[in-house]
């Protein structure tokens, strides 16, 4: 596990903020990063009209490199996307 420490933490990206970790932490970070990217990426897809079980995966095992490709695409064509209006939020 530890040759794939560093390996892991460079592709993450978080060896970049924090190179010192070790592995252990460093799963477990990476594990909540992954679970916040794929919850970001379904509610993203959501909005956006997109598949939300194929991004929400993506999101979980790929991290920041599914997120950033799903906000930088535009809405999908013909959809108004499933956000709920803001009279719905109370």
């Amino acid at each position: 596990m530890t040759d794939l420490a560093p390996l892991l933490g460079y592709a993450s990206g978080v060896y970049f903020i924090s190179p010192d970790l070790e592995p252990r932490t460093l799963l477990a970070t990476l594990a909540a990063i992954h679970l916040c990217d794929g919850i970001l990426c379904f509610f993203v897809a959501r909005y956006s009209g997109r598949n939300q079980t194929y991004w929400t995966l993506a999101g979980l095992v790929f991290g920041v490199w599914a997120t950033l490709p799903l906000l930088l695409r535009r809405r999908a064509p013909g959809t108004r996307g499933n956000a709920m209006p803001p009279e719905t939020w109370s």
